[in-house]
């Protein structure tokens, strides 16, 4: 492992510069390692869900596709029977979840997308 760090400090000055090594090294050790959430999260704005109440998963297979976390809702359905999909840290296992404003989607190991409401405050 030390060896593929290096391997990779190496490539990111290469590239990046000195000063991008550092956070490419903290982000890799806390996402990848420590399987955490990253600090930068991209966001997507969703309006057309009742926030807080529970949805079937067929319209939240549809909120993955429209956030691009997924290709297709076939592909969503996978990932559910999987069990590879979590909201706000916790493994999607039921007919029904719940979004909140802020809630954080991962899908897989390092694929994130925070949902934001659309109409809040518009």
């Amino acid at each position: 492992m030390e060896i593929k760090k290096f391997l990779a400090w190496e490539i990111v000055s290469e590239f990046h510069g000195i000063d991008a090594t550092g956070g490419a090294k903290a982000h890799f050790e806390r996402v990848v390692q420590r399987g955490e959430v990253p600090e930068e999260i991209p966001e997507h704005r969703l309006s057309s869900i009742a926030f807080g109440a529970p949805i079937p998963l067929k319209v939240f297979e549809s909120v993955l596709v429209e956030a691009e976390l997924v290709k297709s809702r076939g592909d969503a359905k996978r990932l559910l029977t999987q069990r590879a999909i979590e909201i706000d840290g916790k493994r999607v296992t039921s007919d029904m979840v719940t979004i909140s404003d802020g809630s954080i989607i991962k899908v897989g190991k390092r694929r994130f997308v925070k949902i934001v409401n659309a109409d809040k405050g518009a």
